[in-house]
C-alpha cells in the first residue's frame, strides 16, 4: 500500500465533513456569511491537510490563501450581484492557485506555460483522482469477503432488468385505471429532488476536495527531480521586428492622425457634425479595450520567438517593444478619457464601473510586461500579474461600485435641477433596481432630487425592498443588513 492509498480515507473524511457543511452553508438564500465562513473553513483546512501531509504549501502561495480569505468575506459584505460574482470567482481562483504544481522552484518566478500546465492538472485532479485510491480501498476492504463482488454484480444485473419492467407495466395500468393513476401519481409526486439534490452536491465537493489533496500528494511521491532544458526558437529577429514594427508603424500612425478624435473630448463632439457621445464613447472605449488584450499576449508570443537569440537581438527587440508599450499606454489612457466623458454624459452604469476595472488591469499588465518581460525577467510576470488582478478586485470592493454609481448619479441630478434645465437624466427605475450597496447613498440622495425624481425613487426603492431575515444567518450580509435598519420616508 503506498502513501496516498494509506491516507484515503483520512482525507475523504475530512471531505465530505467539509462537503456537508458547504451542502448546509450555500443554501437558504442569498449568498451570504454561510459561504464566507465555509470558504474560511475549507482553505483554512486545505492549508492544515497540507502541512499535516508532509507537503505545506509554499511561502510564495500563502498570498492567494489571504487572497482568498478576504474576497470570501467580502461576499458577507457586498450585495451586488456583479462584485459577488466576482468575489466568489476570486475565491475559488485563490483556492486552485494554492494547488497548483509548478515545475520551477517558487510560483514567483514560474512561466505562464507552468501554470496553465498546474491549473489543468488541478481540475483533472479534481474530477478524477479521488476515483482510483477510493476503489483501492474499497478493494482492501472487501478483499476478505469473497462473495462481494459477485454480490454487487447481481445487484446491478437486477436493477438493469427490474426498472424497465416496472417503467412499462406502471404505464399501462396508470393508464388503464383512473383511480390507480391518482394514487400512483400521490406517490410518486413525492419530494424525491432534494435529498438527490443534497447527495450530489456533497459527492462532488467531496470528490473535488479530495481529490485535487490526492492528486497533489500522488505527485509529490513521483515528482522528478531537475526540469528540461529550454528549447531555442527556430524565429529570430526578422520575424519578431517585421511583426511589432509593424504594430509600432500602425498604432503611431493611429495616435498621430486621430489626435482630435482620440483626445479632443467634448471640443471634439461640438465641432463634429453627426457625432453623438454615446457614439463617440462606445464606439471608440470597446475597440481599444480588445487592441490592448490582444496586443499584450501577442508581444509575449514574440519575445518567446527570441529566445536563444543573441543578446544584441535580444536588445533591439527590447527597444521595439517598449516603443509598443509606451503606444499602448496611450491608447490606454484614450480609452479612459473616453469613459470618463460617456460617464459624465450619462452617468454611470455596472457595465462602465467594471469596463474601468477590466482597463486598469490590463494597464497594470503593460507595467508588468515592461518590468518583468522586457527587464529579462520574464519568469515573474505570470505571478505579477494575477497579484494585479486580485488587487483590482479588492480595489472594486474598496470602492463599492453600486454606492459609487447611485453618488455619481444622484450628484449629476442634483446638478441638473440646480441649473433648472426642465429636464432630468436620473434613471430612478434603474439607480433602485441596484443592489443594498447603494441603499445608503440613495436614502440620503433623496433630499437633494427634485420633487419628481424623489417621488419616483421612493417608489422604486419600496418596491425593490425585501427583507433579509426571511433568509436566515447563512444569508447574513453587512450591505442588506444595514439596508433593511433604514427608514425610509413615507411620501415626498
Amino acid at each position: 500500500m503506498n502513501d496516498t492509498d494509506a491516507r484515503t480515507p483520512f482525507i475523504l473524511g475530512t471531505a465530505l465533513v467539509l462537503a456537508m457543511i458547504g451542502d448546509y452553508a450555500l443554501r437558504g438564500g442569498p449568498l451570504g456569511l454561510g459561504f464566507s465562513l465555509w470558504a474560511a473553513a475549507g482553505i483554512g483546512g486545505y492549508l492544515v491537510l497540507r502541512l499535516r501531509l508532509g507537503q505545506p504549501v509554499a511561502v510564495d502561495a500563502l498570498p492567494f490563501a489571504t487572497v482568498g480569505l478576504a474576497c470570501s468575506a467580502l461576499v458577507a459584505v457586498r450585495a451586488s450581484p456583479a462584485l459577488t460574482a466576482l468575489n466568489v470567482g476570486g475565491t475559488l481562483s485563490a483556492v486552485i492557485l494554492l494547488a497548483v504544481r509548478t515545475r520551477a522552484v517558487a510560483l514567483r518566478v514560474s512561466p505562464i506555460r507552468d501554470y496553465l500546465l498546474g491549473l489543468a492538472e488541478v481540475l483533472l485532479d479534481a474530477g478524477t483522482s479521488a476515483f482510483g485510491p477510493l476503489a483501492r480501498t474499497a478493494g482492501r476492504l472487501t478483499a476478505g469477503r469473497p462473495d462481494a463482488r459477485p454480490r454487487t454484480l447481481a445487484l446491478a444485473r437486477g436493477a438493469a432488468l427490474t426498472l424497465p419492467a416496472f417503467a412499462f407495466f406502471g404505464f399501462l395500468l396508470v393508464a388503464a385505471d383512473a383511480s390507480f393513476e391518482r394514487a400512483f401519481l400521490n406517490v410518486m409526486s413525492i419530494d424525491a429532488w432534494t435529498p438527490v439534490n443534497h447527495l450530489v452536491v456533497i459527492l462532488a465537493i467531496t470528490l473535488a476536495f479530495a481529490g485535487v489533496l490526492l492528486g497533489r500528494l500522488a505527485h509529490g511521491e513521483k515528482e522528478a527531480a531537475g526540469q528540461p532544458a529550454s528549447r531555442a526558437s527556430s524565429f529570430g529577429l526578422v520575424e519578431t521586428a517585421m511583426l511589432v514594427g509593424t504594430l509600432d508603424l500602425l498604432f503611431a500612425a493611429f495616435v498621430f492622425l486621430q489626435i482630435p478624435h482620440f483626445f479632443g473630448g467634448a471640443w471634439t463632439l461640438a465641432s463634429t457634425p453627426d457625432l453623438t457621445a454615446a457614439e463617440y464613447a462606445r464606439r471608440g472605449f470597446f475597440e481599444l479595450l480588445l487592441v490592448e488584450a490582444v496586443a499584450v499576449p501577442l508581444l509575449l508570443g514574440a519575445e518567446l520567438m527570441m529566445r536563444g537569440c543573441p543578446h544584441r537581438q535580444v536588445t533591439v527587440f527590447r527597444v521595439i517593444a517598449g516603443v509598443n508599450l509606451a503606444l499602448l499606454a496611450a491608447i490606454a489612457a484614450s480609452a479612459a478619457l473616453r469613459l470618463v466623458l460617456y460617464g459624465s454624459a450619462f452617468g454611470l452604469t455596472e457595465s462602465r464601473v467594471y469596463a474601468g476595472a477590466a482597463l486598469v488591469w490590463l494597464v497594470s499588465v503593460l507595467v508588468a510586461l515592461a518590468t518583468t518581460v522586457l527587464s529579462g525577467r520574464r519568469e515573474r510576470f505570470a505571478y505579477a500579474t494575477i497579484l494585479a488582478a486580485f488587487a483590482v478586485l479588492l480595489g472594486l470592493n474598496t470602492a463599492n461600485p453600486d454606492a459609487l454609481i447611485a453618488t455619481t448619479n444622484l450628484a449629476r441630478a442634483t446638478a441638473a435641477s440646480r441649473a433648472e434645465s426642465g429636464t432630468s437624466s436620473f434613471d430612478a427605475g434603474y439607480n433602485a433596481r441596484l443592489s443594498e450597496d447603494a441603499t445608503p447613498a440613495l436614502v440620503r440622495g433623496l433630499g437633494s432630487l427634485g420633487r419628481p425624481d424623489a417621488a419616483r425613487l421612493l417608489a422604486a426603492l419600496q418596491q425593490e425592498r425585501t427583507s433579509e431575515s426571511a433568509h436566515g444567518w447563512r444569508a447574513w450580509n453587512l450591505s442588506r443588513h444595514r439596508a433593511e435598519g433604514l427608514a425610509l420616508p413615507t411620501s415626498r
